[in-house]
């Protein structure tokens, strides 16, 4: 039994040349015979099963016929387990889109690399990469930078690997390649800086080693502090670990709150 699928699986036997044509049962794992689906007078030596449920056992018991009316007894069974589904971002050209944030919190999603396969594009030599990759696509800020990074989201997943592509899914340019650089564990992080604004990149993720199977967080985001100081009634964000004492401001009487409206007055701590 081969070429197993998430619905599919293709069983071959090998029938004596004195045979007419074989017969096929099969059904959930320890089904009885008499039970299961019956396919008789098969002429070839092989034949698709299909339709079948995702992630589940099934026994599979073949059968001759002989001629005359004889029929050999049923032999098997033969168990085999579907596939889960793929995931529909299994392939780069399938990529799903991903909004770029103002940090890691802004616009993470949830990600999984359960049921996917592997990417018919080489290896990008990082991470322990083995198949069971996942794609996304972001489009490059106007700042020309942008970071992305991946967090735990289960106990599963401990350990990911992270690729990011220029170009079309048929011509992709690997930028860089990353196992740890995440400050938080065995997880993933690049940053990357003079990139072109509007660009499309490709990111590639998997799990390390391709041997757990499970959901983690992924963010892209472009902290924005490079961007013009804002004037006048105005909302600015700031990177990570900014102190009022980086910042420079001019004016008489300035006060800073930690919120717009109805906040705490504050001085010199962490934004």
């Amino acid at each position: 039994i081969n070429q197993i699928t998430d619905n599919t699986a293709v069983v071959q036997w090998n029938f004596p040349a004195t045979v007419d044509s074989g017969n096929i049962q099969y059904g959930p794992s320890n089904f009885t015979l008499g039970n299961g689906t019956l396919l008789t007078n098969l002429m070839n030596n092989q034949y698709e099963l299909n339709g079948l449920t995702y992630q589940t056992t099934y026994d599979v018991y073949v059968q001759s016929n002989c001629g005359g009316g004889q029929e050999s007894s049923w032999i098997g069974p033969y168990s085999f387990a579907t596939l889960l589904p793929a995931p529909i971002n299994d392939f780069c050209v399938d990529a799903l889109p991903l909004e770029v944030g103002l940090d890691f919190d802004s616009q993470d999603i949830i990600a999984s690399n359960v049921g996917a396969t592997t990417s018919q594009i080489p290896s990008p030599e990082c991470a322990n990469y083995l198949g069971g990759d996942v794609w996304y696509w972001v489009t490059v800020p106007i700042s020309g930078n942008l970071t992305v990074e991946t967090n735990p989201a289960d106990a599963v997943i401990l350990d990911t690997g992270l690729a990011i592509y220029d170009q079309g899914c048929y011509d992709l340019t690997l930028l860089d390649c990353d196992d740890d650089d995440s400050a938080i564990g065995y997880f993933s992080k690049i940053v990357l800086t003079e990139l072109t604004p509007g660009n499309i990149l490709h990111l590639r993720l998997w799990e390390y080693g391709n041997n757990a199977f499970g959901i983690f967080k992924l963010s892209a985001f472009d902290c924005p502090s490079a961007t013009p100081s804002p004037s006048g009634n105005s909302i600015h964000y700031f990177c990570n670990e900014t102190t009022l004492n980086d910042l420079s401001i001019s004016g008489t009487d300035i006060k800073w709150y930690d919120a717009s409206l109805g906040g705490n007055e504050i001085s010199g701590e962490t934004l």
